[in-house]
């Protein structure tokens, strides 16, 4: 069974548009640690290799967001971002409901249209966007990154569960 939950951005920074997110990606000494971080998890000696998101957020049917990916590697003792994926998120008059990850007041992102040279489609990528008012959801590779970082642009979100 899948284990799906928001995952959660503090305000400042983690909510800002993915390019301006956290200031510049760069090299690091210290392992990634902000909101929106995740560890890749071991259940089992199994590893999953694959994330799935479901983009949400705040704002009107067919607003957009930005949703970024961020693969974090650590070589010889420094942290290496690599953007994994990017894409513009349309949001759709599905919404969740009361008490709930995704609350009443969030729609559902019911189109995602992959950013050019920033995930290849079926390669990096497997996309479901309906652009029906139904859920759309993308399955990314993370190609071995020990952490995953997920970064929205201002109102953007989005649950997740490791394939």
């Amino acid at each position: 069974m899948e284990h799906v939950q928001a995952v959660q951005y503090a305000t400042g920074a983690q909510r800002a548009n993915p390019a301006n997110a956290n200031g510049s990606l760069a090299v690091t000494t210290t392992p990634p640690a902000n909101d929106g971080v995740l560890r890749r998890p071991t259940v089992g000696g199994f590893t999953p290799s694959r994330l799935r998101l479901w983009p949400f957020g705040t704002g009107s049917d067919n607003g957009t967001h930005t949703l970024q990916v961020v693969g974090w590697q650590c070589v010889s003792g420094l942290w290496f971002p690599s953007i994994l994926y990017e894409a513009t998120v349309t949001l759709s008059t599905f919404v969740g409901a009361a008490d709930q990850a995704v609350i009443a007041t969030e729609r559902f992102c019911d189109t995602i249209a992959t950013t050019a040279n920033k995930g290849n489609a079926n390669v990096d990528a497997v996309v479901l966007s309906p652009a029906d008012n139904t859920p759309a959801h993308v399955v990314i590779d993370v190609k071995g990154s020990q952490f995953v970082e997920v970064r929205a642009s201002s109102g953007g979100n989005a649950l997740y569960a490791w394939l």
